[in-house]
């Protein structure tokens, strides 16, 4: 997809798609010829999780706290607490936009037949933790789970002696394996972090049940 035809979607002028690019926020980009390209799925993500409305995405960390409150964790000191009565004021493509930048998206591919064969188990020993339509939790939500030879979804931590090479990875836009990138490990999923990867999601009905979840979320918070 071209940068003009990402920037109809996103509703925004050329200019102004060139700079989300720039900043990264369309996910990988290349050049066919002096056409800059992005992945439709990326841009369809930018559409869904209020990168193009305004407000200051937060912090890694206080992202993280956001959705643990909104999961049903408890404020831990005045600073959670101002974060929680904060959060109860927003709407669900608000708290989209609040907390885009927990993770860092990116597309891949196997390297080799090999990796291929072993990637179910190698993902879930490094730690994968599944997330949109590959999360267990969807059957719950009245959604059909994806099964792991059709997408893989999650969040992972690699730390700094662990490369994606190492798993057998590598980055390709439109790749059918996305993988989250955390900046620090993680416990355990918060389901309001699985509730907005389906709202960035491009099908229809898992988008819908992302909003609807997080709007319970935010009401019961």
């Amino acid at each position: 997809m071209t940068l003009s035809e990402a920037a109809q979607i996103l509703g925004v002028t050329p200019r102004q798609a060139q700079r989300l690019a720039a900043s990264g926020e369309l996910g990988h980009t290349r050049r066919v010829g002096r056409t800059v390209v992005v992945a439709p799925a990326a841009v369809y993500r930018a559409q869904n999780n209020g990168t193009t409305s305004r407000g200051r995405p937060a912090l890694p960390g206080t992202a993280w706290a956001a959705l643990r409150l909104l999961s049903g964790g408890a404020a831990h000191g005045r600073r959670e607490e101002h974060l929680a009565a904060r959060l109860v004021t927003m709407s669900p493509i608000q708290i989209a936009r609040f907390t885009r930048r927990r993770a860092r998206i990116t597309q891949m591919r196997v390297i080799s037949r090999r990796a291929q064969r072993d990637l179910s188990d190698t993902i879930t020993a490094a730690g994968l933790h599944p997330t949109g339509l590959m999360s267990p939790l969807i059957t719950d939500w009245g959604l059909a789970g994806g099964r792991s030879e059709d997408v893989i979804d999650g969040y992972l931590y690699l730390g700094s002696d662990r490369t994606l090479r190492d798993l057998g990875l590598r980055e390709e836009p439109g790749g059918r394996i996305s993988l989250r990138i955390l900046d620090e490990p993680l416990g355990s999923l918060p389901s309001a972090a699985v509730a907005l990867d389906l709202m960035e999601s491009m099908d229809s009905r898992a988008r819908t049940v992302g909003r609807e979840r997080l709007a319970q979320m935010i009401a019961v918070l």
